[in-house]
C-alpha cells in the first residue's frame, strides 16, 4: 500500500486475537480485496506511524467535514499558524520517534502518503517530474481553496525544514507542490 513501510523483511509472530475482532478484520480485508495478513500489517503500521502519536500527544483527529467549517471560522492566517505549529511539534516528533531520517523523500513517503492520506487530508495523489527535473506532487481533494492553501503551506513548510526549496499552486480542489531541491 502507498505511504506505508515497504520493507521486504518479514517476521513471524504467534498472535492471539479476539475472535470477533479477527472476524471483523477478515471481513474488511475481503471487502477491500486484500488478505487478512495484509490488513493486520496495515493496521499495525498505521498505529506505529500515526495513531500512537495521537495517543502520546493526546490530540484529536478531526474529520475533514468538520475541519473545513472550523477553518473558515478561524481564517486562513490563524489556521496557517496552527498548521505550522502542528508540523513543527507533531510531525517532526513522529520522524524522530520512528527513527526515520528527515529528508524530502521520507516526508513524501512517511507523511504525505501516510498520515495525511489516513487523516483524510486528500483523496488522491499523483506525482511527476517536469521539464526542469523538479518533482511535482498533486494532491486532490473535495474541499475548497482555503483547504488547498492551508494544506500546501503545511506541506511546503515541512519540506523546507529538510533544506529543499519548494513552491505550490493551489486550486479549489487540488494542490500541486513543486520541489525545487537545494
Amino acid at each position: 500500500m502507498r505511504g506505508e513501510i515497504t520493507n521486504d523483511t518479514k517476521s513471524n509472530l504467534a498472535l492471539s486475537i479476539n475472535t470477533d475482532i479477527l472476524d471483523a478484520i477478515t471481513k474488511i480485508a475481503n471487502m477491500s480485496g486484500t488478505s487478512t495478513n495484509l490488513k493486520i500489517n496495515s493496521i499495525l503500521e498505521k498505529y506505529v506511524l500515526f495513531y500512537r502519536f495521537i495517543e502520546i500527544t493526546k490530540d484529536a483527529v478531526i474529520p475533514p467535514a468538520l475541519a473545513v467549517p472550523i477553518m473558515n471560522l478561524i481564517g486562513e492566517q490563524e489556521m496557517t499558524k496552527i498548521m505550522s505549529k502542528t508540523v513543527d511539534d507533531v510531525i517532526t516528533s513522529l520522524f524522530m520517534h520512528s527513527n526515520i531520517p528527515f529528508t524530502t523523500d521520507n516526508v513524501i513517503e512517511f507523511f504525505i502518503k501516510g498520515p495525511m492520506k489516513w487523516g483524510g487530508t486528500y483523496s488522491s495523489i499523483d506525482q511527476f517530474r517536469d521539464n526542469e527535473g523538479c518533482l511535482n506532487i498533486i494532491l486532490e481533494h473535495k474541499k475548497d481553496l482555503l483547504w488547498s492553501k492551508i494544506m500546501a503551506t503545511g506541506v511546503c513548510n515541512l519540506i523546507k525544514k529538510t533544506g529543499d526549496s519548494v513552491d505550490y499552486t493551489a486550486s479549489s480542489n487540488s494542490v500541486t507542490v513543486k520541489i525545487l531541491k537545494k
